[in-house]
């Protein structure tokens, strides 16, 4: 059960990514100072994801504000299920599930506006 949540959340984790690649991959060119400010938002990004440092060790009052940067929940939840060896809630997964679609769908979404003329700005 545990192998099958982590899987989920690496497909969650990988849908995730392909949301924000589809989205950059048409704005870029279109705004090229866009490069330079997801450099600096991703940089950031990882600093604040618990990747190297367990979330505990930080105040609960800075908990939320971590969550909201996409990868967060994922690799927190990751981290409950193949390590502490506990599941996150129902809800908790459902809230995660419907984050992911939602910045999929915005990539998807806003690759289907400008694909089309996206080699107007190479």
């Amino acid at each position: 059960m545990r192998l099958l949540l982590f899987i989920a959340y690496e497909i969650e984790m990988w849908m995730i990514v392909l949301g924000f690649s589809l989205s950059t991959s048409v704005l870029y060119p279109r705004y090229r100072d866009l490069n330079h400010l997801w450099d600096a938002i991703s940089q950031a990004g990882f600093f604040v994801a618990p990747i190297v440092f367990p979330i505990q060790i930080l105040p609960e009052r800075l908990h939320p504000y971590l969550y909201l940067w996409p990868p967060t929940p994922v690799i927190e939840f990751a981290r409950r299920v193949l390590i502490q060896e506990t599941i996150p809630t129902l809800e908790a997964n459902l809230l995660l599930l419907v984050a992911t679609l939602s910045i999929l769908a915005v990539g998807v979404v806003v690759f289907q506006r400008y694909a089309p003329r996206a080699a107007e700005y190479l």
